[in-house]
């Protein structure tokens, strides 16, 4: 039998999409605090918010006739025709918070507008509306939450821990200072003041007051406009990164929203920045019309789809990137005195007992073309032959040897980790289909390597130099790694990838969806310098892979491809397939203990200014790092 529930059983289904948790209600009638044009806000939580709850602000309040409609669903002051749902401006817009709270807890409201002599109070208990009745107070509003989902105690059930709800609502406060910083923002939990903004609309200053003067000190500013979009905030240097994407928070038209592609797209830009699996923190606040955005997608309000993402995804893009290559990559790195007592002992800085590094047999690993011009040195460089092998010890040669390790870089990378650094359309062609002849000669840019004084290397894989008051150290397995990588990426683009043929070819069996889908793959698969061929209408036989420094891709790489080809299609292999140039270009390079002469040195650090990052290998691990005179100094008493 079909029947109509009954209003206190529909409000309570339909308040589980709108009262998940504690931190849902403190989201809500924060929001309507926002909305209300309050300039300060004071949220007050007690037993992580599942006893009391209390918002109070000095908005513009409610009027004493509108207080009955206001617990009522679907009764709401922001919106009031159809058209008005794709134009929002507002935080809160459905009508639905008030009455979705009411019905499973006990609300108190107290409210006041600037034009009553007196304020007004209402109680109302699981949905049912008491008596308003008259109360001296300020102006503005205050909602107070007691006893959350007491009538439905499944519901209460299901609440995590204290410490696990009251987290969330912290990490929620912090987000809604953040997205308003005009306002100023009290948070108190358990009697005790947690912090408090100042509400002078600079979002420095709330990171500050927020997240502490650590965080901001790492802060780079944003700030860029077109015609619909205005961005601004503040993103971390590529040097300070968290392990998970909790500070990573996104603002758009005043309103704290999640987007996977937006956060995919600031993550893009960091790539090659910084270690995989670290990521970068920022704060940005997006600004564009409100008809270009949709936030009409989930009760919640955090989901949102922008009218043209192609066009915000670019421009936060390149603004991010801009960005990050405008400050100090190379980390400068202070030797602790925990370092500088150990190795005060004799004993730890002995070399009779080290072994010798093994002698490189292999023809020189560094490839220095013709077009590149190593410098000439100083007579006061000696030759490779007379070079000083200095050797450090203990922590310090840890932290370097962090920097280098290949063994685990296996394990680090993940399919989400990696960027498209791909540009899919091939060399350009004339009019008669000849391709256009392209200038591969590398340009020197200017970079940290611009006359570094070579001073030797340590243990065979750090090369040390000299510059002004500063010392330079650079890894020489990640310094090759970026230049075979970047090659690899330009040998692509302009369709030069060099390709080995197989002794023995080996077939790929595979259900492709169509004809065009196999004439694609094969097109695409041939600028990565594999040669396929149709075997049959479920097979192909590949004749030849790509090799990066006489390395090839293996069989099992080749195979990966064909079989993500299966499901995702070519223009999304790019991604993919980075993360295989990144392993073989790691392999490829020259390794520790490979020993360079001084000349293939020079060469490196000349390729090395041909690319725009010069400073982190593909997987975000420095190049090189840099120690001051002055912290040398310091170590040795020299200097206080």
């Amino acid at each position: 039998m079909i029947r109509k529930l009954d209003p206190s059983i529909s409000n309570k289904i339909a308040a589980g999409e709108v009262v998940e948790r504690p931190a849902a209600v403190v989201k809500e009638l924060v929001e309507n605090s926002i909305d209300a044009g309050a300039t300060a806000i004071t949220i007050e939580i007690k037993d992580a918010g599942k006893s009391y709850i209390r918002i109070s602000d000095n908005g513009s309040g409610i009027p004493y006739e509108e207080l009955p409609l206001a617990f009522e669903r679907h009764a709401t002051s922001k919106i009031d025709s159809v058209e008005a749902i794709y134009k929002i401006s507002t935080l809160g817009f459905r009508g639905e918070a008030l009455a979705s709270i009411a019905s499973v807890s006990r609300v108190e409201l107290v409210t006041k507008t600037k034009n009553d002599e007196t304020g007004h109070k209402v109680t109302v208990n699981g949905g049912v509306l008491g008596s308003a009745e008259q109360i001296g107070t300020t102006d503005g509003t205050t909602l107070i939450i007691r006893d959350l989902f007491y009538n439905t105690p499944v519901r209460f059930k299901f609440l995590k821990s204290n410490q696990a709800e009251q987290s969330v609502i912290v990490d929620l406060v912090n987000k809604l200072a953040l997205s308003h910083t005009e306002i100023r923002f009290t948070l108190i939990v358990d009697g005790r003041e947690a912090y408090r903004t100042d509400g002078k609309a600079k979002l420095q200053n709330a990171l500050m007051h927020i997240y502490g003067r650590e965080l901001v000190r790492h802060m780079i500013p944003v700030e860029a406009k077109t015609d619909k979009y205005v961005i601004s905030g503040f993103v971390s240097k590529p040097s300070y990164t968290r392990g998970n994407r909790k500070y990573q928070m996104l603002f758009v038209n005043g309103r704290y929203v999640k987007s996977d592609d937006i956060q995919k797209t600031v993550n893009n830009a960091y790539k090659g920045l910084t270690t995989i699996g670290k990521f970068g923190v920022y704060a940005l606040a997006i600004e564009t019309p409100f008809d270009h955005v949709d936030v009409n997608i989930h009760p919640s309000k955090t989901e949102i789809r922008f009218k043209e993402p192609l066009a915000i995804e670019g421009f936060l893009f390149t603004t991010i990137k801009h960005a990050l290559m405008g400050v100090d990559l190379v980390p400068k790195v202070t030797l602790s005195d925990k370092v500088a007592s150990v190795e005060t002992t004799t004993s730890r800085i002995s070399v009779e007992n080290r072994p010798e590094p093994p002698v490189r047999t292999k023809e020189s690993a560094v490839y220095i073309p013709d077009s590149v011009q190593v410098p000439v040195y100083q007579d006061s460089v000696k030759e490779p032959e007379a070079m000083l092998d200095m050797t450090i010890t203990g922590d310090i040669m840890a932290k370097l040897d962090a920097a280098l390790t290949d063994e685990t870089f296996d394990d680090l990378v993940t399919d989400d980790l990696i960027t498209d650094f791909f540009d899919t359309q091939p060399t350009p062609r004339t009019d008669e289909g000849e391709q256009v002849a392209l200038d591969v000669t590398p340009v020197e840019l200017s970079t940290l390597y611009d006359d570094l004084h070579v001073i030797g290397t340590l243990f065979s894989t750090y090369i040390i130099c000299e510059r002004g008051h500063s010392a330079f150290i650079v890894d020489q397995h990640a310094a090759h790694e970026r230049v075979l990588y970047e090659q690899f990426i330009s040998a692509f683009k302009e369709d030069r990838v060099e390709s080995q043929m197989l002794l023995q070819a080996f077939v790929y069996e595979g259900d492709l969806a169509s004809r065009a889908d196999q004439e694609d793959a094969i097109r695409w698969l041939m600028r990565l310098g594999v040669t396929v061929e149709p075997f049959g209408e479920h097979a192909w036989v590949i004749r030849s892979v790509p090799v990066i420094k006489g390395v090839p891709l293996s069989q099992d790489t080749i195979q990966s491809l064909l079989d993500r080809f299966e499901e995702e299609k070519s223009e999304t292999l790019n991604s993919h397939f980075a993360e295989d140039v990144i392993r073989a270009s790691c392999r490829a390079a020259v390794k520790a203990r490979d020993v360079l002469s001084l000349s293939e040195i020079q060469g490196l650090f000349s390729l090395l200014k041909t690319l725009e990052n010069p400073y982190t290998c593909p997987h975000g691990r420095p190049i090189i790092i840099e120690m001051t005179e002055k912290e040398f100094e310091k170590k040795f008493k020299r200097i206080q």
